[in-house]
């Protein structure tokens, strides 16, 4: 929050009273002349007319069953609310002066007893209690840099709630742009800061909703700040996330705003578009001053906005000089393709229309500042077509039946001919596709051949750079079947991973493909695939889902084959458990299983998704994770040798199941693992997954039977294999490191557990950022070490971030809550224990049957607090 948090600012109410004022007298005029009445208010105060704006549009909505009764009750609620002047507490704060007035309260300059400076809102209307405490336990649980940091909560002496935020000294978006005089690309890599905000927002299952300009405040560093989260909401499964009050900015609203229907990440993905647009041509995206609150609504729901190119083409040199051109014509040139559909895609009028997600929205705003191809070129024109026909449906409809008897006279002798030739060329190409592969593959070999090679000792990496460089340098490839090899090249560059490598090939094979014109291809879909798996592999498993993501968009639209599709999901979903709850994960996987069952068309795939399914279920204890391994390993048995990689993993992963889920460790499964271990490293060496992860399922055996020593000896080999197996942290590293510490922890050894998990907090954050159910994993280890060695603050601050990070993530939740809970009493900290107890007590009690010893030390807990604490 900052001295710009409100358009509304007075010291005694009398600007409420304006309002108030202004509102009735405007509700008594006629449509034209209220605009006009409208017009005249903004000329004199913007934000007072936006205000105003504001509430005629919620009364001109009488069927949202808003009443004017209502709208002015609310506005008198916020004139009564009493003012707290300089000098006078608020908890812990000292106010200094008022920032502003808003829809739900005010918010003052304040400082603690530290002198810090914070800003303190406090709740205006004593009936928007319940969503102003949602307000601020959103924000408690949302701790970015770009976001504006929550400090605590409380009730003023008056009895009233109020929250301290961080106070961010900065201006408005746009306003710092301008005054800085930013280029385009310096105003985008700020744009892009702030959908790492949103993306985080929405990763912990917020809601914006109120997007806008004044939201978003730069700081004289030039770090921008999101704020704002008066109208946020949960992105919560069964939560109806819909616009029941409408607080909200009208310029800045997205047409499921304004029609009230459910909202979901796409309304920000549409406000985030109309930031865009004002931050690139200077204007926002309907001059609602000239504009009834109707004509507003008819062009939110119904009028595609003009592109920014064309906006500043035809405006004044110093717009374009602000953004880094001499004319207006250059600022044109520079935001005309690329940028004018990117703005316009995030802003078509129905949600399923924009960009599914801000990431896929920031991707293509990476994809521009880097010179690569973005995927909003798509169907640009077509949409434009689509939203022109929407509104003159008899004129075009004739139009079309004339064309369509004229073009179907000719088209039914073009097809025959067409179709001829397209067979006759498509067997030309597969013919050439094939001489040419035969011919790469006889080179390759060639180029190992030590009679031939300039030296003798030729590794298989410098095989792979001599065959990359010789494909750069034919000049007789098509595209795609330079693509296709190129990407032949990366598989194998994966295979050893070399990521590095992998991704340069594959950079090679998409330019070849879109200087061919064949950008939207299935040799596109697959290199866009391949790039899925490099990145996950690399452990950029957010770009990895997004480029799966749109490899199987393209597949789709391209009509592929089932396989091509299935192969596309499973490495999205592959990506997608990384970050993703654990329940949406598995609702991925037993979705994805089941399209696999259909098509039958891979058992080997079908095996792997189904461990893959096993291990996620195990992890929550459901029952039918060792049917699903089991499953999987008779499949692959009846498929393939005995001695296949695949066979032998499917059997170790069956056997640690079995051992997790036993009442009693069996002998023989940690001998029939030890000997699966023992077969895969004469198969396979041992520096590979397989035998790597059957190790750390001997370490975890070991574990169970209380043997720790061992298991950390075993442990530790583990994390050294996966530290070489991979040229960067991932998955499989951080996963090593946090079982190394548990068994650590177990055999006492506190010191090592603690500075292993210190190494794993900090590699998760290279991995993940700072937010997902890893996060909460890593810190709530680290918080539970903390604790053991008697560093209580450092355990209580650790387990909290720890809580706020894993709020929907059911038993990880549970047990966080728990060891958080302990601290606190340990502390002394009684109140803040009994809240969370209360807060996991719903998780504890769906979960009894499977994680009974939860219940257990719930109940234990909760007997230790004094009886006044208990509910």
């Amino acid at each position: 929050m900052t001295a710009s948090a409100s358009s509304l600012r007075d010291d005694d109410g009398a600007r409420f009273e304006r309002l108030r004022a202004l509102f009735d007298a405007g509700c008594l005029l006629a449509t034209g002349d209220r605009g006009r009445f409208l017009a005249r208010v903004v000329d004199e105060d913007v934000a007072l007319g936006g205000e105003l704006s504001r509430l005629f549009a919620e009364h001109d909505r009488a069927d949202t069953g808003r009443s004017r009764r209502a709208l002015l009750a609310m506005v008198a609620e916020l004139a009564a609310v009493p003012s707290h002047k300089t000098g006078s507490r608020i908890g812990r704060y000292e106010i200094r002066r008022e920032l502003g007035r808003g829809g739900m309260g005010v918010v003052y300059l304040a400082e603690d007893e530290n002198g810090a400076p914070a800003a303190v809102k406090v709740l205006a209307a004593s009936g928007t209690r319940p969503r102003f405490e949602r307000e601020w336990a959103i924000l408690a649980g949302l701790a970015h840099s770009r976001i504006a940091r929550f400090l605590d909560a409380g009730d003023t002496d008056g009895g009233a709630p109020y929250y301290a935020m961080e106070y961010v000294p900065g201006v408005a978006f746009g306003e710092y742009c301008d005054g800085a005089a930013l280029p385009v690309a310096a105003r985008l890599a700020l744009f892009l800061d702030v959908c790492a905000a949103v993306q985080f927002a929405h990763a912990n299952l917020v809601l914006h909703r109120d997007i806008k300009g004044d939201n978003i405040l730069v700081t004289p560093e030039g770090v921008p700040k999101l704020i704002d989260f008066g109208i946020a909401r949960s992105l919560e499964r069964d939560a109806a996330t819909r616009t029941q009050q409408r607080f909200f900015s009208p310029v800045n609203a997205a047409p499921e705003q304004i029609k009230g229907e459910r909202l979901g990440v796409t309304c920000d993905v549409y406000q985030l578009g109309t930031v865009l647009y004002e931050l690139l041509c200077g204007q926002p995206i309907f001059d609602f001053r000239q504009l009834t609150p109707s004509q507003l609504e008819h062009h939110i729901l119904d009028v595609p906005p003009v592109a920014p190119s064309l906006v500043v083409a035809r405006g004044a040199a110093g717009c374009a000089r602000l953004r880094g051109c001499a004319t207006p014509r250059a600022l044109a040139t520079v935001l005309a393709g690329d940028l004018d559909n990117i703005v316009l895609q995030a802003l078509r009028k129905k949600p399923d229309e924009r960009y599914g997600s801000v990431e896929r929205l920031a991707e293509d705003v990476r994809a521009y500042l880097s010179r690569r191809p973005v995927s909003a070129r798509r169907g640009h024109a077509w949409y434009r077509v689509r939203r022109f026909a929407s509104r003159h449906r008899i004129a075009v409809a004739a139009t079309v039946l004339a064309l369509a008897t004229a073009v179907s006279l000719v088209a039914a002798l073009a097809l025959q001919a067409r179709d001829l030739a397209r067979e006759r060329d498509a067997a030309r190409h597969d013919r050439d596709r094939a001489d040419t592969t035969a011919r790469f593959l006889v080179d390759l070999f060639k180029t190992a051949d030590p009679r031939t090679a300039l030296t003798r000792d030729m590794r298989i990496g410098d095989v792979l750079s001599s065959a990359a460089r010789g494909l750069t340098l034919r000049t007789d490839l098509s595209g795609d079947i330079r693509a296709g090899l190129l990407t032949a090249l990366a598989e194998v560059q994966l295979s050893l991973s070399d990521h590095r490598a992998a991704l340069r090939l594959l950079d090679e094979g998409a330019a070849a493909l879109d200087a061919a014109g064949l950008a939207r291809s299935a040799a596109m879909a697959s290199v866009l695939q391949t790039r899925a798996r490099v990145e996950g592999a690399s452990g950029n498993t957010r770009a990895a889902y997004a480029l799966a993501a749109e490899a199987l968009d393209l597949h789709e639209r391209l009509g592929s084959p089932p396989s091509a599709r299935i192969v596309a999901r499973h490495t999205a979903v592959r990506a997608l458990e990384d970050f993703a709850p654990a329940r949406d994960a598995i609702g991925a996987y037993r979705a994805l299983l089941s399209s696999v069952q259909e098509a039958s068309t891979d058992a080997s795939r079908l095996a792997r998704i189904e461990i893959q399914l096993s291990q996620l279920l195990l992890a929550e204890r459901d029952p039918a994770a060792c049917d699903l391994a089991a499953s999987a390993s008779a499949r692959l048995r009846a498929g393939l040798p005995a001695r296949h990689p695949d066979v032998l993993w499917a059997a170790a992963a069956v056997a640690a199941c079995r051992d997790e889920t036993a009442t009693e460790p069996a002998p023989a499964v940690l001998a029939d693992l030890q000997s699966l271990y023992a077969e895969q490293v004469d198969l396979l060496g041992t520096r590979s997954f397989v035998p790597v992860a059957t190790l750390a399922w001997i370490a975890a055996a070991f574990h169970r039977r209380g043997a720790n020593a061992a298991a950390i000896a075993v442990a530790s080999e583990v994390e050294r294999a996966f530290s070489t197996l991979h040229d960067r942290p991932q998955f499989d590293s951080f996963s090593a490191l946090t079982s190394l510490a548990r068994y650590e922890l177990a055999d006492g050894r506190i010191d090592a557990a603690t500075a292993h998990l210190e190494q794993a907090a900090s590699m998760a954050r290279a991995i993940w950022g700072e937010y997902g159910a890893k996060i909460a994993e890593a810190d709530g280890r680290l918080g539970v070490a903390y604790a053991r060695a008697g560093r209580w603050e450092a355990a209580e601050t650790t387990l909290r971030r720890a809580a706020g990070r894993a709020r929907d993530e059911g038993p990880r939740a549970a047990w966080i809550g728990l060891e958080l809970a302990d601290v606190e009493i340990r502390r002394g900290r009684i109140d803040e224990a009994s809240e969370d107890l209360a807060a996991i007590e719903p998780t504890v009690v769906a979960g009894a049957a499977r994680f009974p010893e939860f219940g257990t030390r719930w109940t234990a807990l909760r007997a230790r607090l004094p009886a006044e604490s208990s509910p």
